[in-house]
């Protein structure tokens, strides 16, 4: 975690002061956020789940801007990117981390979901801007029964706030701060919203700018100049509007449109010095020496340069920085309409979901390395650059009907609804470079003479277009019980069937096709058809009045999805290991989640906690080929996560108030992964860790008074995660000396 100096300028306007009273409390009192987790507003401290919740203000007075700030801040939950070919952060919690496949954390827009299936480059789900939001709501542990395929680590919810039919109200916000080692960062955001028509008709809007400076410096390794400084930075923008019709005293109709864009420039991860080494001969490359090269050191964030000149050619090439960013970008209109009956509340929610995400890879090293076992430097080749491009869509409908108990009191609440989908994602992949050039000087070969096929109009090496309709309908239900006034029992079951309808085209050297056919392999085209049940039992013992413990097993999945053909270099690698060719596709994995948990106000302090077990089997695993550098996916391994949540807030009077959160999570294989004989490859060996920290600490410490009629604070933060390792441990493949990370 990079430090950084902050400012924060926050400012409210328009602010009645009906509504400045009705956000006052008592001095002695713990803020009590009323959330909709299980699909009906319950109180935080009496819903019986291990969740967190954040309110737009405690976002701004801790100056979390972004998802990964929130993750420092909220036991459980990790953010990390997904890589060189999305922009786009993957969440996961209680590491159930998807190092291959779908998403494995669902995240909703108010009862919109976000969550996208995994696939071609460019996949991910968009988060929202943390910004003029209600609170944000994370849900640890699986939640299939509630909020389906995705959801096997947990939900994430970011809940906007309605619009208001009686007050006026506005929100002025402004972030200055510096990163280390970096460049300055900046944003500012506006809201307001209040009454149309009186008691009829409402609107909020809102719009946010972002810019995320650099910290990365690219560095010539022939020359030691550095030539691009802070050249990761970034920026975002997202806006908002919505309305709220009281069409009677019965019936809401709640339309509302989002957009948001985020976009990158180059790569957060960079490379440090290189010892040096002899890299082996190739057919017309003799022999060499390479390195040290040693220049990288001297920065905290110094990398190697983004293009491979030759060592022969130092000085006669300028440095090269081409945009590798990516753009990614989201369109979300929604509309929900609400209902209430004397005994039971019917809501409707309908949503148009439309995203984008294209951009370029940096292969300019890696394919080299692929012809020549790992080493990427040629001392006789001027130049090789090798950007692949990417442009994945996304565009659908999803929509809901669902059914809830109107009485809270009642001794029987139950929820129940069914959800349907029809999502279509296209997505194409192009490789062009000067592979010529480089066949030529490794093999002394064109391309022909090595693929068997030559390069492509344009130098096209390879492409890959892949387009899927996603179409899932499901069933669901969750009641509550009261046995007693103080016992009651949970139950929840989720019937969903999803269907993949899929088609890739694939070509280019690399392939070892020149023209796509299914006898060839380059045409596939299939279904994937699975049906999943997602049960949920639990219960909760108020022993006094608002003291509880609580106990849940769940369980959740995520869809499997559709591999794409092995390059012609992977040949060797099937023979020897006796594969007639690698799955078309790889089905749905489980999680199972076993938990007990506590609700405690103790001497004014309120800690909720929990201690879990999480069970993951059948996990969507990557499987390499062994030399050809190939990966492709399948259902194989089985890991646990146990470990322990704690939140505790507390009023420790005279305008001060604390809040701790910590998180403790062993998040390990025990099932390993090998390779058929006679290589018996372990790509996955027994103990090799997921890649989350173990330990997590958020602390804070606020004190708030009144000055010359304003309200005012001064906050002291500080957070910690232990560090982790991003890969497999010694032993299989893959392994490298240098794969663990700060959090």
């Amino acid at each position: 975690m990079r430090p950084s100096l902050k400012l924060i300028l926050l400012a409210s306007s328009i602010v009645t002061p009906a509504f400045a009273q009705s956000a006052a409390q008592p001095e002695s009192a713990i803020e009590e956020i009323i959330v909709t987790a299980t699909r009906q507003a319950t109180s935080i401290n009496r819903t019986p789940l291990s969740i967190t919740a954040v309110t737009q203000e405690s976002l701004d007075r801790q100056g979390i801007e972004d998802a990964a700030d929130l993750a420092r801040s909220v036991p459980g939950l990790s953010v990390s990117n997904v890589g060189s070919n999305s922009a786009v952060q993957t969440i996961s919690i209680r590491g159930v981390v998807p190092q291959a496949g779908a998403a494995t954390t669902g995240v909703y827009l108010d009862d919109s979901p976000l969550t996208k299936r995994g696939g071609p480059a460019g996949s991910g789900t968009p988060i929202p801007l943390l910004f003029d939001l209600e609170r944000v709501e994370v849900l640890r542990g699986p939640q299939g029964t509630l909020y389906g395929g995705g959801s096997q680590g947990g939900t994430v919810r970011f809940i906007t706030p309605k619009p208001s039919l009686t007050t006026m109200s506005g929100h002025a916000r402004t972030n200055v701060s510096k990163t280390k080692s970096g460049d300055w960062n900046y944003d500012g955001g506006i809201a307001m919203g209040g009454p149309i028509i009186e008691d009829k008709l409402g609107f909020r809007a809102s719009v946010i700018g972002r810019h995320t400076g650099g910290y990365i410096d690219y560095v010539d390794r022939l020359s030691g100049k550095t030539f691009k400084k802070d050249a990761n930075s970034s920026d975002a923008a997202a806006a908002r509007i919505s309305f709220l019709l009281q069409a009677n005293d019965k019936l809401t109709i709640n339309p509302s449109l989002y957009w948001s864009m985020q976009k990158t420039r180059q790569d957060d991860y960079y490379w440090r010095n290189v010892a040096q080494h002899t890299a082996p001969a190739r057919p017309n490359n003799p022999a060499t020496t390479y390195g040290p090269y040693n220049y990288y050191g001297k920065g905290n964030y110094n990398s190697g340069d983004v293009c491979n000149v030759g060592d022969n050619f130092a000085g006669q090439f300028g440095n090269c920085m081409p945009n590798v960013g990516v753009r990614n970008e989201l369109l979300l209109p929604s509309v929900s309409a609400e209902y209430a009956f004397e005994h039971m509340t019917v809501l409707g929610v309908l949503t148009y979901v439309k995203d984008n995400s294209r951009g370029n890879m940096n292969f300019s090293y890696q394919e080299p390395q692929n012809h020549q076992g790992g080493y990427p430097f040629i001392a006789k080749l001027p130049i090789y650059e090798s950007y692949p491009w990417y442009d994945n869509k996304r565009d659908g409908f999803t929509g809901e009907l669902r059914f809830s108990s109107a009485n809270p009191d009642s001794r029987l609440s139950w929820v129940a609804g069914v959800y349907y989908s029809d999502i279509t994602i296209k997505a194409l992949t192009e490789y062009r470079a000067n592979v010529a050039d480089l066949t030529q000087a490794i093999y002394g070969l064109p391309p022909e003479g090595i693929f068997g096929v030559p390069l492509l109009p344009g130098n096209l090496e390879y492409y890959r277009d892949h387009d899927m309709t996603d179409n899932e309908v499901a069933a669901y239900g969750e009641a509550t019980f009261s046995v007693t006034d103080k016992f009651k029992l949970i139950g929840g079951l989720r019937l969903s069937r999803t269907d993949l309808d899929y088609s890739q085209l694939t070509a280019g050297p690399i392939a070892g096709i020149s023209t796509p056919t299914v006898a060839n392999g380059g045409v596939i085209l299939g279904q994937i058809a699975e049906k999943q049940v997602s049960p949920k039992i639990g219960f909760q013992y108020f022993y006094d009045g608002s003291n509880s413990i609580f106990g849940t097993i769940s369980s959740g999945y995520r869809v499997g999805g559709v591999n794409q053909r092995p390059p012609v270099r992977c040949a060797t690698d099937l023979a020897s290991l006796g594969i007639t060719g690698t799955p078309d596709t790889y089905d749905s994995d489980t999680v199972w989640n076993y938990e007990l948990g506590a609700k405690v106000n103790l001497f004014g302090a309120q800690i909720n906690g929990s201690v879990y077990r999480l069970e993951w089997d059948q996990t969507q695993t990557n499987y390499g080929l062994p030399t050809c550098g190939f990966t492709y996916t399948v259902n194989a391994g089985k890991a646990i996560s146990q470990g322990v949540d704690l939140d505790i807030k507390a009023n420790l009077g005279a305008g001060f108030t604390v809040n701790a959160a910590i998180g403790y999570s062993d998040a390990e294989y025990v099932e390993g992964v090998v390779g058929p004989a006679p290589n018996n490859t372990v790509y996955l060996k027994k103990g090799d860790p997921l890649p989350v920290p173990d330990w997590k600490l958020a602390l804070g410490l606020q004190y708030a008074f009144s000055l010359g009629g304003r309200d005012g604070y001064i906050r002291a933060d500080y957070q910690y995660a232990s560090s982790y390792w991003s890969g497999v441990t010694f032993g299989s493949a893959g392994y490298s000396a240098r794969r663990q990370r700060p959090a």
